[in-house]
């Protein structure tokens, strides 16, 4: 039975200095980042109108975001997904963000090798793939980079561990950042991207 003392508190700090302490969980439910978890409403953390005010529509309808900046210690913002008619805005993927400079992207590459050692400890049945390097889908000239590490659990939901570094062109053009970002998605969420966005 799913109880809130199961859950895992997921903030880098805590990750890289103590994690021994927490248990070894299955569902991707008790993997919390900030203390927000899958299946929560974000109406819980956040106002109506903050949650619209920052709204990310997409070309097909079922998902929407909103990127929302939550005082934190660890994270610069959080992505948040979910259901565009459901009106407790359900949680399906929830992802805590930390920007970097192009610069400093290795620092990044670093602290992602250490979070998916103290993952893997605590997600010991999961699946796993480490240290991954791809173009990003949307810089159509290949110039930006996606290093990732990610955990697969047996219901098909993820945890994924990335390091994006935009070209300097794509920063630009669309005023995004390099960043770390450390997600927590559905397979429900992740079978609807395949098919918005890679088929």
């Amino acid at each position: 039975m799913r109880s809130s003392d199961m859950r895992i508190f997921l903030s880098v700090l805590i990750l890289i200095s103590s994690l021994q302490s927490f248990v070894r969980a299955d569902d991707i439910r008790d993997f919390e980042i900030e203390g927000m978890s899958i299946g929560d409403s974000l109406l819980d953390y956040l106002k109506k109108d903050e949650i619209r005010k920052n709204y990310i529509g997409t070309s097909s309808k079922k998902f929407v975001s909103s990127y929302n900046i939550i005082n934190s210690e660890t994270y610069d913002g959080f992505q948040f997904h979910y259901k565009s008619l459901d009106k407790n805005f359900k949680l399906y993927a929830i992802s805590g963000i930390i920007e970097y400079s192009n610069s400093d992207i290795q620092k990044c590459h670093k602290k992602i090798n250490k979070i998916y050692s103290e993952i893997k400890n605590m997600f010991p049945n999961a699946e796993s793939e480490e240290e991954i390097l791809y173009d990003h889908p949307s810089d159509q000239k290949g110039d930006s980079k996606v290093f990732e590490s990610n955990f697969v659990l047996d219901d098909g939901s993820e945890i994924k561990l990335q390091c994006t570094k935009w070209s300097k062109e794509m920063q630009s053009e669309h005023n995004w950042f390099s960043h770390l970002r450390i997600a927590v998605t559905t397979k429900e969420f992740l079978d609807w991207l395949d098919e918005v966005y890679y088929n």
